[in-house]
């Protein structure tokens, strides 16, 4: 199953795939070929300083053993995020998205380990098997996200993910997103909306996710025309089987920019099998994005204003 690239997006600013609920994931319809792994959230661990990698050794190099600082999962968060994707061949008109999710979980400390390398931030979850407490849902009335009405669902407590043909909104347009109150007080906040990105480098077909060689020794390397825009690089790993973990590296180049090299230290836990033999599930995006947090009622809430771009699976080689 494939995920649309908005929670690819949520990834890359900062809620990482810990802190939502695997049914995010499994309520997504499919997207335009963004979003390789499931999304599903993290379950906890001993809290030890090794994960199981899906070769049967330990993430990290070959031999060595992913060493990181404990994150713990969610506790009082939430997200309210305006996404565009540009027309592609198979969808000319491109397509608007918005959706909001609160949450108050128990911090799952030591359940994900991350690690910084210069500007990518690297986390590792297991996602099994010892069981942890879910998240609870809240809600804050009904969410406006630049004009569209996101409203909550009381019976299945949740956001009704919203999306429409076109694109609603513009390159330096302010918008609004903003939340009538329930369990979360009435907030709102502005954004400026980001412009899109040209990746030049490397090549990939809009509207599908392109296959890429990826070396873990040399990093890899990316271009795109100039943009003033903050550019966010996200590249995920989800094992499934009985070494399954998630990895997440997300990369953040500020504006103004036009190229961008993941290191290689950055990559090294990433697995080597493939996909087509039984392997992780791989997803490399670039996106441009504006963001903002601000507190409610003790909850960190994100607002994020972004525009998908470029998409790949990444085949991974030492």
């Amino acid at each position: 199953m494939r995920l649309l690239p908005f929670l690819t997006v949520l990834s890359t600013l900062g809620l990482a795939a810990c802190v939502f609920d695997a049914s995010v994931a499994k309520e997504t319809p499919d997207g335009d070929g963004g979003g390789a792994r499931d999304g599903s959230a993290a379950t906890g661990s001993d809290g030890g300083t090794s994960l199981p990698g899906t070769d049967g050794g330990a993430p990290g190099t070959d031999a060595g053993t992913f060493l990181g600082t404990p994150e713990p999962g969610p506790s009082k968060m939430g997200a309210v995020f305006a996404s565009l994707l540009p027309p592609t061949p198979a969808n000319p008109s491109g397509a608007t998205y918005a959706f909001a999710l609160f949450q108050d979980g128990t911090p799952r400390a030591g359940s994900c380990l991350g690690r910084d390398e210069g500007s990518c931030h690297i986390v590792t979850c297991p996602t099994g098997p010892t069981p942890t407490a879910p998240a609870t849902p809240k809600q804050a009335g009904t969410v406006d996200v630049g004009g569209i009405s996101v409203p909550w669902n009381p019976l299945r407590k949740e956001y009704l993910y919203t999306s429409q043909q076109g694109l609603k909104w513009s390159a330096g347009q302010t918008i609004t997103l903003a939340a009538a109150g329930g369990d979360l007080s009435a907030f709102s906040g502005t954004l400026t909306f980001p412009e899109s990105l040209s990746v030049t480098s490397p090549g990939y077909s809009p509207g599908v996710s392109t296959p890429l060689p990826v070396s873990k020794a040399a990093g890899l390397p990316l271009a795109w025309l100039a943009t003033v825009s903050d550019v966010h690089i996200t590249l995920s790993e989800y094992s499934g089987g009985a070494g399954q973990r998630s990895i997440d590296v997300t990369c953040t180049v500020p504006g103004p920019s036009s190229s961008f090299t993941i290191p290689a230290a950055a990559l090294r836990d990433l697995s080597t099998l493939p996909t087509a033999s039984g392997g992780p599930l791989r997803n490399l995006q670039v996106t441009t994005a504006t963001t903002k947090t601000i507190t409610v009622d003790g909850y960190a809430v994100n607002l994020s204003a972004g525009v998908g771009g470029a998409v790949w699976e990444p085949v991974v080689s030492p």
